[in-house]
């Protein structure tokens, strides 16, 4: 129920026409919405030529400016992105308020055609904000939270947006240091 009220005010912020729905339905429509990246990889890997014009538009650091643009200021975030890309060559046009999901996959597909150095980078980058939130749901002191970081890594690995990473690994530090702070605190009372 809550679900499908958090769906029905989203969709009036956005305007779209309100509708039941569900709780079974949102669940099956947000999986397919979640493999549709896997298409959408599967179309960059396939069709690479699409893409080199906007590619070379990209900045080389477009994938750590999305993570600086939602944990710092929008300011950060880079005007071409893979999402952006991905829409303008499925469409023909730039649509502001619809993004495609690269994946990971084609994120990286992305950013080797932009070059060998981009890759690397932005690969690192990759390995190193997902050991970050392993590491980081690890330190959960409930056994059953520990393994949490793979549940939380689903959606950010297929969409392969880097901020969608950053955002996890944030709300898991924040969590651990509220709970290290309340703990301390109720040590000291």
């Amino acid at each position: 129920v809550t679900a499908g009220l958090l769906y029905g005010l989203r969709g009036s912020l956005r305007d779209e026409v309100e509708q039941e729905v569900a709780l079974a339905d949102l669940v099956f429509a947000q999986l397919i919405g979640r493999l549709s990246s896997f298409s959408d990889s599967a179309y960059i890997l396939q069709e690479p030529a699409e893409f080199t014009g906007a590619v070379a538009e990209m900045e080389a650091t477009f994938f750590q400016r999305q993570i600086l643009g939602s944990l710092v200021h929008s300011s950060f975030l880079p005007t071409t992105t893979p999402e952006r890309i991905l829409v303008a060559a499925r469409t023909g046009i730039e649509l502001e308020t619809v993004n495609h999901m690269p994946g990971v996959p084609g994120t990286l597909a992305l950013s080797w055609m932009r070059g060998k150095p981009v890759f690397f980078l932005n690969l690192v980058t990759l390995v190193l904000t997902v050991a970050g939130i392993l590491y980081a749901a690890q330190q959960f002191a409930h056994p059953a939270l520990k393994d949490s970081g793979m549940l939380l890594l689903l959606y950010p690995l297929t969409s392969g947006v880097s901020y969608e990473f950053s955002n996890v690994l944030f709300v898991l530090v924040s969590v651990l240091g509220v709970s290290w702070l309340a703990r301390r605190m109720g040590s000291e009372a």
